[in-house]
């Protein structure tokens, strides 16, 4: 008996013709002499009858169900590669990343930058989270990003933490952000761990890189303070950044709270004091010229 072309099968027996013989229809493919014909396997295709072998899907692509021809060949998604000839795409390995489609090879994957990490088959890498850096590239793990030292701070995805900027602080951890000094308190340098009080004599609202110093006509005798109090009746400050107000001179007096200058302290009215010493001398007078007569 002669053996059926590759490309062709013959099920029965006893066949005496060549035509016999019957085409493989697309998506199958047989060898010489074969019975039947055998479909494609996943991986690989055949686009016309009579074939005598199916062909593989090529380098970057894959296919996952028997197909009639390479439109059912699709390219490896982001994150993958394949080789000619497979039935799925392979991962780019830990501490890497592929974005586009279509790889051929591991070569196409590219190393994870400083400050992100990858643990296989992504098409961009993972940020160290906020709070955290990762001064290496090609990371494979969450567990290489390190916590910011205290005065420091990141956003996530960064290779160094930043100092805190003045008038702020972080005391350490995963800090996103470091907070604003207290009122009544400063930081006058970057990458501060603690805020400083405000000696006597000035005062901070929030997140302060300096004290302001209490305006004249107002003072504070205590440290940390956030405002300043209105010098009282009788005492004035004419400069600023005072712990206490100066009293007025002995024989003057002032009515005014917040008073500015010592021309605020007015002297005592010397003509009143003059008629009261008047009038008790003219009192001792008179009180005596009775005991004579």
């Amino acid at each position: 008996c002669i053996n059926c072309d590759a490309g062709t099968y013959s099920s029965g027996s006893g066949s005496t013709l060549q035509n016999s013989c019957l085409a493989c229809s697309a998506g199958t493919s047989s060898i010489s002499g074969a019975s039947k014909c055998t479909n494609c396997t996943i991986g690989s295709f055949s686009t016309q009858t009579g074939a005598s072998a199916c062909y593989y899907c090529s380098a970057g692509s894959f296919r996952v169900i028997t197909a009639l021809d390479s439109s059912g060949c699709v390219q490896c998604f982001p994150g993958t590669f394949s080789t000619s000839g497979t039935n799925t795409c392979q991962g780019c390995g830990a501490g890497s990343y592929l974005s586009s489609r279509g790889a051929s090879s591991a070569e196409a994957c590219v190393q994870c930058p400083a400050g992100t990490f990858s643990t296989g088959g992504l098409s961009i890498c993972d940020n160290c989270a906020a709070g955290s850096y990762w001064s290496g590239s090609g990371g494979t793990s969450l567990l290489l990003c390190t916590a910011c030292a205290a005065g420091s701070f990141s956003t996530g995805g960064i290779s160094s933490c930043n100092n805190c900027a003045t008038g702020s602080f972080s005391t350490g951890g995963f800090w996103s952000s470091c907070m604003n000094c207290a009122p009544g308190t400063f930081a006058d340098t970057s990458g501060t761990t603690q805020c400083k009080d405000c000696v006597s004599g000035t005062f901070s609202v929030s997140g302060l890189s300096v004290c302001v110093s209490c305006a004249t006509g107002t003072y504070t005798s205590l440290s940390a303070t956030t405002s300043c109090w209105l010098c009282g009746k009788g005492t004035f400050s004419a400069v600023e950044g005072l712990s206490l107000c100066r009293s007025c001179s002995t024989g003057f007096y002032s009515t005014e709270t917040g008073a500015t200058s010592s021309s605020s302290c007015l002297a005592q009215d010397q003509s009143i004091l003059f008629a009261f010493v008047m009038r008790q001398e003219i009192d001792y007078y008179s009180d005596a010229k009775v005991d004579i007569v």
